[in-house]
C-alpha cells in the first residue's frame, strides 16, 4: 500500500467518525453510525464520536446531559443490537458525566463558585 493510499485511508477513517458528531437521534445518525461498525470502529468510539464538537451549552451542564441522555435513550431502542451496545456506551458516559454535573451544581449552590 502506498503512503497515498494510507493517508486516504485514514482521511476516510477520521471523516466516518466525525460525521457522528452530534445527538445521535437527530437526522440519520443511526445509518452513519451502522457504516462506520460495519468498517471496524468499535461501539465506544461510535458512542464517543457523537460527543465531538459539544465545545460549549448555555445552562447547567447537567441540563445538557439530560438532553444527551434522551437521545442515547431513544436510540437503544433500535432494532440492530449493535446500536443498542453504542447506545449503551454513550449512555454509560453520559450518565457518569450528568453525576459529576449534578455534584459540581450542589457544590456551586451551597457554596458559590470559585
Amino acid at each position: 500500500m502506498t503512503v497515498k493510499e494510507r493517508l486516504i485511508g485514514l482521511l476516510n477513517y477520521v471523516e466516518e467518525l466525525a460525521r457522528l458528531a452530534g445527538q445521535p437521534n437527530k437526522g440519520n445518525w443511526v445509518e452513519k453510525a451502522k457504516c462506520a461498525l460495519n468498517h471496524g470502529h468499535g461501539n465506544e468510539k461510535v458512542a464517543n464520536a457523537a460527543f465531538d464538537g459539544i465545545l460549549s451549552w448555555w445552562g447547567n451542564e447537567s441540563d445538557m446531559c439530560k438532553e444527551w441522555i434522551e437521545a442515547f435513550e431513544t436510540v437503544r431502542g433500535d432494532p440492530d443490537e449493535r446500536i443498542q451496545q453504542v447506545a449503551g456506551s454513550g449512555l454509560s458516559y453520559v450518565r457518569d458525566r450528568y453525576e459529576s454535573a449534578l455534584n459540581q451544581e450542589r457544590t456551586e449552590e451551597t457554596y458559590g463558585r470559585p
